[in-house]
């Protein structure tokens, strides 16, 4: 793993940006004005990235999915907040700088799931009349069938 990707930022920009400017390139060069500009500045980032920084980050990927798999693998779920902040309300994103770091905060750990390649559920955990709260119940990569059964386990168990 070349200098690009530190362990602890491995999915900072994630593959997310990466596939999108490949698919939106063409069609942001057409249509600009037709995008959202935090969308298109948010797909954009990739537009600097070479091949082998993504051939990086798709190796070092593979290596902490590699890592993380047998420490999870003895475990029916890790359960997670789905989301690392109660959700603010729309004014509070008027401002980019604000929209950023509430955005990065809203898909942390959704994100870091997606990227070890995990399965997810979220069931609702708030009390009636809260705003709402959700616990992220994660699985195995491929393990589906278990991690909905394990959800709706979890859920029964909390109704």
């Amino acid at each position: 793993m070349g200098p690009a990707y530190g362990e602890l930022q491995l999915n900072a920009g994630g593959f997310a940006p990466i596939e999108a400017y490949a698919w939106h390139r063409d069609l942001i060069a057409r249509r600009d004005g037709d995008y959202d500009p935090r969308v298109r500045g948010r797909i954009e980032r990739a537009q600097g990235l070479s091949a082998v920084e993504y051939i990086e980050l798709r190796d070092a990927r593979a290596a902490l999915i590699a890592r993380m798999a047998p420490l999870t693998a003895g475990f029916d779920a890790m359960l997670m907040p789905t989301v690392a902040i109660t959700a603010p309300p729309i004014a509070a994103f008027a401002e980019d700088t604000d929209y950023r770091r509430l955005n990065a905060l809203i898909l942390r750990n959704c994100s870091a799931i997606n990227f070890l390649d995990r399965c997810a559920a979220t069931v609702p955990i708030q009390q009636p009349g809260d705003a709402p709260v959700g616990l992220m119940i994660v699985g195995e990569h491929g393990g589906d069938c278990r991690l909905l059964a394990v959800a709706r386990g979890i859920e029964a168990a909390l109704a």
